[in-house]
């Protein structure tokens, strides 16, 4: 009788001994809590419960023979609320994930097979609407993918092949009219991309290839009008590149050759007058800069070093008087800078140091 007690006693407190409380922490000195679980014959089981630095829960799940086994939620650390749902066996996720919006709305649900995303991956608006449905196949979108406007009407349209949009991409407003279609190859823009306005008018047009611009490309006011017009070799300028005012003017023209520009670009006001003329380097550093009023009277005209303005600058009004000096270092106003009167007299100055007010 005494053996079976001492046996029985024995049992109890081996059955005791095998099962062990673990603490994991943040710091050095075991005071903020990372998560705690139980060890069983040296081996995670049961519930697992992680914490942020703060000491608010984060996850709760369950664990088997030292793997995620069942339901892992994860927590809003301010009021508890879950914000995901996953399942898991043997250590990999399987079945159907769920987020959720504050509140507890479903935001994303899609389902995984052997931890990897499998079929349909579908996400929602706050009041559940369908935000967009894509397709999966080894955890990679594979298939048709379409967004929605919160009205349910489609937004957007493409195809994934292994993750990376292939063939055509359709855009659309709010009223399901086609605003923008390219195409893609391997997951880079390929062919001419077309942009519409309501009434289906074009209102640009571009060609891509593997990528960049390539071949002409064409903006349009909404009366068909054009209002830039270009030529670009692998994703740089080449040739003219002309900007149109909406009366038909032009507005600016530059010349490239292969990305360098060839002559200053020119600026004018809509009645044609010129407005501005910049010299640049065949980097497109800006190095002089004139400027011009409406009535071709000169305004200023500044030099530039390593692209910021540099040195003093006079400004002029339109009857031609000076009306500023300027001192400029490294693009910032410094030194003194005055103000005259139509007769050239100076009538106020200020000073400033590396772009600030030091006294007036």
């Amino acid at each position: 009788m005494r053996q079976l007690v001492i046996l029985l006693l024995f049992l109890v407190s081996g059955s005791l001994q095998a099962q062990d409380t673990i603490r994991t922490y943040y710091d050095e000195e075991k005071t903020l809590i990372k998560e705690i679980y139980f060890r069983i014959n040296g081996k995670a089981e049961g519930e697992v419960k992680r914490f942020d630095e703060e000491g608010k829960l984060v996850q709760i799940g369950f664990l088997k023979n030292n793997q995620k086994h069942g339901v892992f939620l994860d927590l809003n650390p301010l009021n508890g609320d879950t914000l995901r749902s996953t399942p898991y066996e043997s250590d990999e996720r399987n079945g159907r994930v769920v987020s959720f919006y504050p509140g507890g709305a479903i935001e994303q649900e899609s389902t995984y097979v052997n931890n990897q995303i499998s079929g349909e991956v579908t996400s929602y608006y706050p009041d559940g609407e369908i935000k967009g449905k894509t397709i999966f196949s080894n955890n990679k979108p594979n298939g048709q993918s379409i967004d929605f406007h919160p009205s349910g009407i489609i937004s957007v349209k493409r195809n994934f092949l292994d993750g990376k949009i292939e063939g055509l991409y359709e855009e659309f407003d709010e009223e399901g009219k086609l605003i923008t279609e390219i195409n893609y190859k391997n997951g880079v823009l390929e062919g001419i991309e077309t942009s519409y306005y309501p009434d289906g008018k074009i209102k640009s047009s571009r060609n891509y290839s593997d990528g960049l611009l390539n071949g002409a490309y064409k903006l349009n006011y909404e009366d068909g009008k054009p209002e830039r017009v270009g030529f670009y070799k692998k994703g740089i300028p080449d040739g003219e590149l002309l900007e149109y005012h909406a009366n038909g003017k032009l507005r600016s023209k530059a010349v490239f050759k292969k990305g360098a520009p060839t002559q200053p670009i020119e600026k004018y006001y809509e009645d044609g007058t010129l407005r501005q003329r910049t010299k640049l380097t065949n980097t497109n550093t800006v190095i002089q800069e004139i400027n011009y009023h409406p009535n071709s009277a000169l305004y200023f005209e500044a030099n530039y070093v390593l692209g910021k303005i540099q040195a003093e600058v006079k400004y002029f009004r339109t009857d031609k008087s000076l009306e500023e000096i300027r001192r400029y270092d490294k693009g910032l106003l410094h030194g003194k800078r005055e103000y005259f009167d139509e007769k050239g007299v100076l009538i106020n100055s200020e000073t400033y140091e590396e772009g600030d007010l030091t006294n007036k």
